[in-house]
């Protein structure tokens, strides 16, 4: 996001993705906020990720607003709701001070509940845009919302002209930032930023280090939009013992050469995703990000 959201007067901000607990229990959740509140700017508080029950995404970025105070992007998923209900949620996000949305299509529900996919990201996007604009299908409302849009997108090897298509008809819905899939090549951000050069959206690079190979594997081959390159698999399949220093060193070499080629320069923020091992990497990146001056 851009620097209003920033801790520091820096123009890159920190961010990092939060799970609901699964057995809400928000104590937990607070100490967990608090080990990393110093180090990040906002983070993503997700919907029922792989479809499985957490406790609500908007419920729990209330909590971390209101009794950790650190600023959210939570998501929201065309998965759970029809378009009324939809409304409804954001409606009364807006009435608790959230401010800040990523709208996602969500995974598949795990069974026995079924998902629901009325409407599709794209009407999401517009339907918080309209109330931005004080109207819904229902008519007018009360009071404008305030809402500061985010969408998710994929990077290349996916098809760049696919990208380009979705990404631009996500910013004319009225997306302001967007948040990357996680990448695993300095190649494919260089080429996400040249093809979307044109589309002035907000880029946040999405980051989640592969500590183990099962995991690694998973995703590379059961995620789309995820590239894991070849040598990195082979890399952790041969130092099965240190995968974790594996897996965080690949990030780190990723975001230093991000920096060499200048490329820091057309981004907007850096999301960690599923990290759950403190503030380690995340007091590198924001020191790394001090020292380059970018």
């Amino acid at each position: 996001m851009n620097k209003k959201y920033n801790q520091e007067d820096l123009p890159i901000s920190i961010s990092l993705e939060i799970n609901p607990p699964v057995d809400a229990d928000f104590e937990k959740l607070r100490k967990k906020i608090d080990s990393v509140s110093r180090f990040v700017d906002f983070v993503n508080v997700t919907s029922c990720p792989m479809g499985r029950l957490r406790p609500s995404a908007i419920a729990s970025a209330n909590f971390i607003q209101n009794k950790c105070g650190v600023k959210t992007v939570v998501n929201v998923t065309c998965r759970d709701n029809n378009l009324l209900g939809l409304a409804s949620d954001l409606l009364g996000a807006d009435i608790l001070g959230i401010r800040n949305i990523l709208a996602v299509t969500g995974d598949p529900a795990q069974s026995p509940s079924d998902s629901v996919f009325q409407t599709d990201v794209f009407r999401l996007i517009k339907l918080a845009d309209d109330m931005n604009e004080g109207k819904t299908f229902s008519g007018k409302i009360a009071r404008k919302t305030a809402f500061r849009i985010g969408c998710a997108t994929p990077v290349p090897p996916s098809g760049s002209q696919g990208i380009y298509n979705r990404l631009m008809r996500k910013y004319e819905s009225g997306a302001s930032f967007c948040i990357t899939q996680p990448i695993y090549s300095v190649n494919s951000l260089e080429t996400f930023l040249e093809i979307t050069e044109s589309i002035k959206i907000d880029k946040i690079i999405g980051l989640m280090p592969l500590t183990n190979l099962k995991m690694a594997k998973y995703i590379s081959k059961n995620v789309p939009g995820i590239y894991v390159p070849d040598q990195f698999l082979r890399a952790l399949e041969q130092n099965k013992e240190s995968a974790y220093e594996i897996g965080v060193a690949q990030i780190k070499e990723i975001i230093e050469k991000a920096g060499s080629r200048g490329l820091l320069r057309n981004i907007s923020g850096i999301h960690f995703m599923f990290y759950n091992k403190g503030g380690e990497l995340l007091d590198w990146a924001k020191n790394y990000l001090r020292s380059m001056n970018v």
